[in-house]
């Protein structure tokens, strides 16, 4: 959604530049969403939100990945990361959909 309302096209921005409009996007967004759910009654941290382009979030996730790492729960393996060319970006397998008579050519 961010992507269609910039006034510049994706590829004239920097990878920078994008990065930042994506965050004030989501900023935008978690404050509207913060106010409609105040509205509604639901009950949170609302001075704290849990939001994951935290710096502190981001930290934590690294330190994780890093303990994970050294235990040996990440290694490559053969499963492929699947790709939008349409929306230039990965895409979980959920979201994938076959034809019915869909035969895979993957070697795994």
């Amino acid at each position: 959604k961010m992507v269609k309302k910039l006034v510049k096209k994706k590829k004239e921005l920097s990878p920078l530049e994008l990065r930042a409009k994506a965050r004030d996007f989501a900023v935008e967004t978690a404050q509207a969403q913060k106010l409609s759910f105040r509205r509604y009654g639901i009950w949170g941290s609302w001075d704290t939100p849990y939001l994951t382009l935290h710096k502190e979030y981001e930290a934590a996730q690294l330190e994780v990945f890093t303990t994970m790492f050294e235990r040996g729960y990440i290694y490559r393996g053969l499963k492929p990361v699947w790709f939008s060319p349409s929306s230039q970006t990965a895409l979980a397998e959920a979201e994938l959909e076959y034809p019915e008579n869909h035969v895979s050519r993957s070697v795994f």
